[in-house]
């Protein structure tokens, strides 16, 4: 049982160093903190574990799919959402998040507020558990790794000159649209992919796990006491 508890934590501990990482790049570099990032979490756990429960297809093959399809409504939601900068940009974030779990609690097809128990796998239980655990480490070191590379990349200065002076960005000449966009895309693709593994770990999907501010808030701490816009510190 030891074991286990201690796998367990670890997992749980590498689920949020990539998701902390994955917002890092949004909140940290671009300087758009965002209370809503829940919403790909969910859309990552929902898009695997529907696969899983209807296919059988194991999360871990389809989590960096359901990464794919979170950056793809983080780059549509981004589109939306950062036309607007500073307080109204959190609340329009944490609105997202409200309105998701309104659709999340009342879609039949993946069965509303009551949720979906996902099929166990069928290892012993003393390694029921390190799949998912290998997966989420592997997981966690892709984020800050790419989180790395992002900061150290002509794309992350962009980043970085939007967070200080949005302004006077532009008119250097960075298309500050695109890159923001751009970062809301990639952070929702890391906070997915853990998302997905992490639906699968749990065997059951319900939104109130998945679409509670708490998950967010944890996100935006994680990044601030550790160093917002830092690679070490989410």
């Amino acid at each position: 049982p030891i074991y286990n508890y201690v796998l367990h934590l670890v997992l749980f501990t590498a689920s949020y160093v990539a998701m902390a990482s994955g917002w890092n790049i949004l909140g940290g570099f671009t300087g758009y903190v965002s209370l809503g990032h829940a919403v790909f979490f969910a859309i990552g756990g929902y898009f695997s574990g529907m696969i899983l429960a209807r296919y059988g297809i194991s999360t871990i093959v389809t989590a960096p799919l359901a990464g794919l399809v979170a950056a793809a409504f983080g780059y549509l939601i981004g589109r939306i959402t950062l036309t607007v900068r500073g307080p109204s940009f959190i609340i329009s974030s944490i609105a997202l998040l409200m309105i998701a779990r309104i659709l999340f609690d009342n879609w039949e097809f993946i069965g509303g507020a009551n949720g979906v128990t996902l099929p166990v796998n069928s290892l012993p239980v003393q390694w029921a558990k390190v799949p998912y655990y290998y997966a989420m480490l592997a997981i966690a070191a892709a984020s800050v790794w790419a989180s790395y590379r992002i900061k150290h990349s002509k794309f992350g200065l962009g980043l970085r000159a939007i967070s200080k002076d949005e302004i006077k960005a532009e008119s250097a000449g960075i298309d500050t649209r695109f890159y923001k966009v751009m970062a809301f895309a990639l952070s929702a693709f890391f906070v997915g992919m853990a998302g997905a593994v992490w639906g699968e770990y749990l065997t059951y999907l319900r939104p109130n796990i998945f679409l509670i501010i708490l998950v967010s808030a944890n996100l935006v701490l994680m990044s601030i006491l550790g160093g917002k816009g830092t690679i070490a510190g989410p």
